[in-house]
C-alpha cells in the first residue's frame, strides 16, 4: 500500500510539472502552443506588479508566422504587453480575443508577455489565462495558467504624497501635478507669508485627492474636505504605533520599542525625523535633521515650532471649539488670527487677519472649499464636477473664471488627466494623461507600471503670497 501511494505521489508530481506543457502534431493546423509558464502566480492589483509569461509554440513545416491568442478571465481586469512581438487586439468577430503575433517566425516561436492586474474589489481575484494558437480550432487545446490578483493596497501616506515635500526632488510627478507613484493629485497654495525668525509666518494649504483613502485622523480640516495646512500637523497615537501627519498630507509611522517605549521610525526608511514622548508633560516632540523641534499637546495637536536657536512659533489651539486653530504667533510677536464665521460649520476658517486687518477669506459649500479671495481681489475658485466623486476638485479658476488648472480622476480617486490653462491659441498647456490600466503609448503618456516614465516632469511650484501680497490672477 505504501509503495502504491509513493508511485501515485510520484505520478502526481510529474503531472504537476508537465501540466503547463503540451505535445501536439502541428500538421494540418496553424500551429500549437507547447508550453506556457507564468511567474509569479500572484500579483498586487495596482498595475505595477508584473507577472512574466513565456510561451512556446510550434509552427508547421513550410509555414511562416504565428498568431498567439491570449484568453483572459472575464471577471478580472488584466492587461499585458507583448515584448518584442506585435500586440493584436480582438478581431471584433468573437473568434479572436487578442494576443501577440510574430509574422516572421518559422519552426518554433517564443513569446515573452508581461501581465499586470487591477483589483479594487477588496478581495483577491483568481482566474485562468489561456495561451492558444489563434484560429486553430480544436487542433490546439491551448495551455492554461492561473493568476491571482490581490486587491489594490491602500495608498501608503508614509511615502511622500506630494513628492515636493520640503524641497525634495519632484521626479515622480507629472502635470500640475500628479504623483505617478500612487496617483495622488495634489494642489498646493500659499495664502500668507512674512519672512522672519524661525521662518517667519507662512500659511500654506495642500489638497490631496487620496486623503480619504489614508485612514487620516480627520477627513476635513479647517479649510474643508481633504485640505491640510501648515499648522494642522498631528500626532496620532494608536497604542504601540504613532503616526506623524505632516502639513502635506504625508505621514511618518513610528513603533514603540522596548521598555519605556522608544519610538522607532518604521516608514519611510529614508527619513531622519525623530519622535519622542514626554510622560511628565504628556507632550510629543518631532525633531528634524536641521534641529527644528515641533511640539504637540497631549491630544496630538501642534502647539509650537522652534528652530535650532530657540526662535519659536506658537500655535494657539482652541480646545473648547473642536481644537480649531485660534491664532499663530511668530518669534517677533506678530500674530496671525484665524476667524470662524459660520455656526453651521464652526471648524471651517472663514478668514485670516494680522495686525493690519483681514487678509485672505475663504468660502465653502457643504463643507467644501469653493473660493479663496486675497486683498487685491485675486482669487481661486474650485469646482467639483468629476463623475468619480463629489469631493474631487475638477477645476481651479481665477477671478475672471479663467482656467488655472484642470483635473480628471478614475474611480480610485487617482489623477488621470492634468492640464494647465489654455494658451493664446486655445491649446491646452501641459496636458498629460496618466494610464494605470493600459500600456499602449500615447501623446505625453506617463507610464505608471514596471516601465520607466516616458518623460519625467518636475513639479510646478506653489503659487505664493509674498509679504502681504497675494498672487495676482
Amino acid at each position: 500500500m505504501k509503495r502504491t501511494l509513493c508511485v501515485f505521489a510520484l505520478l502526481m508530481f510529474v503531472f504537476a510539472l508537465s501540466s503547463n506543457s503540451f505535445a501536439c502534431d502541428p500538421v494540418g493546423n496553424p500551429g500549437c502552443v507547447t508550453s506556457f509558464t507564468l511567474a509569479p502566480g500572484e500579483i498586487h492589483g495596482d498595475n505595477l506588479d508584473p507577472a512574466t509569461a513565456t510561451v512556446t509554440a510550434t509552427i508547421p513545416s513550410g509555414q511562416t508566422g504565428h498568431i498567439l491568442e491570449i484568453r483572459l478571465p472575464g471577471n478580472m481586469s488584466i492587461g499585458y504587453i507583448c515584448a518584442g512581438t506585435t500586440k493584436l487586439g480582438p478581431d471584433g468577430q468573437g473568434t479572436y480575443a487578442g494576443g501577440c503575433a510574430d509574422r516572421n517566425a518559422t519552426g518554433t516561436v517564443n513569446y515573452t508577455i508581461q501581465f499586470s492586474g487591477y483589483n479594487a474589489t477588496g478581495t483577491a481575484q483568481n482566474g485562468t489565462i489561456t495561451a492558444v494558437t489563434a484560429y486553430a480550432g480544436t487542433t490546439d487545446p491551448g495551455i492554461p495558467a492561473s493568476l491571482t490578483v490581490d486587491p489594490i493596497l491602500t495608498p501608503d501616506p508614509s511615502v511622500d504624497m506630494t513628492c515636493c515635500e520640503r524641497n525634495k526632488d519632484c521626479g515622480a510627478c507629472a502635470g500640475h501635478p500628479i504623483n505617478v507613484t500612487n496617483g495622488n493629485t495634489f494642489i498646493n497654495q500659499r495664502d500668507y507669508s512674512i519672512p522672519g525668525l524661525a521662518g517667519g509666518l507662512t500659511l500654506s494649504r495642500t489638497w490631496n485627492s487620496l486623503w480619504s483613502f489614508l485612514s487620516p485622523p480627520e477627513q476635513s480640516g479647517i479649510f474643508g474636505d481633504s485640505w491640510r495646512s501648515t499648522f494642522e500637523e498631528r500626532i496620532q497615537s494608536l497604542g504601540s504605533i504613532a503616526n506623524y501627519w505632516k502639513e502635506s498630507g504625508s505621514r511618518n509611522v513610528y513603533q514603540c520599542v522596548g521598555t519605556g517605549c522608544s519610538w522607532q521610525l518604521i516608514a519611510p526608511a529614508n527619513d531622519q525625523t525623530v519622535l519622542s514622548f514626554n510622560s511628565g508633560t504628556s507632550q510629543w516632540t518631532i525633531t528634524e535633521k536641521d534641529g527644528t523641534i515641533r511640539t504637540f499637546n497631549s491630544a496630538g495637536y501642534l502647539i509650537s515650532i522652534a528652530d535650532l536657536n530657540g526662535n519659536t512659533i506658537s500655535i494657539n489651539v482652541d480646545a473648547a471649539n473642536q481644537n480649531r486653530i485660534a491664532s499663530v504667533t511668530d518669534a517677533a510677536s506678530r500674530v496671525l488670527t484665524f476667524n470662524y464665521a459660520d455656526p453651521a460649520f464652526p471648524r471651517l476658517c472663514s478668514s485670516i487677519s494680522d495686525s493690519v486687518g483681514p487678509f485672505t477669506t475663504y468660502h465653502y459649500v457643504s463643507g467644501k472649499l469653493t473660493q479663496v479671495v486675497y486683498p487685491d481681489a485675486s482669487q481661486y475658485n474650485f469646482s467639483y464636477n468629476d463623475a468619480n466623486g463629489t469631493t474631487l476638485i475638477s477645476e481651479v479658476t481665477d477671478s475672471q473664471l479663467r482656467r488655472i488648472e484642470y483635473h480628471m480622476y478614475d474611480s480610485s480617486r487617482r489623477g488621470v488627466i492634468s492640464q494647465l490653462a489654455n494658451d493664446s491659441a486655445g491649446q491646452p498647456v501641459q496636458h498629460i494623461h496618466v494610464y494605470y490600466q493600459q500600456f499602449a503609448p500615447y501623446q505625453n503618456l506617463v507610464r505608471n507600471a514596471t516601465t520607466l516614465l516616458q518623460r519625467r516632469v518636475r513639479c510646478m511650484p506653489a503659487r505664493r503670497a509674498v509679504g502681504r501680497m497675494a498672487p495676482r490672477n
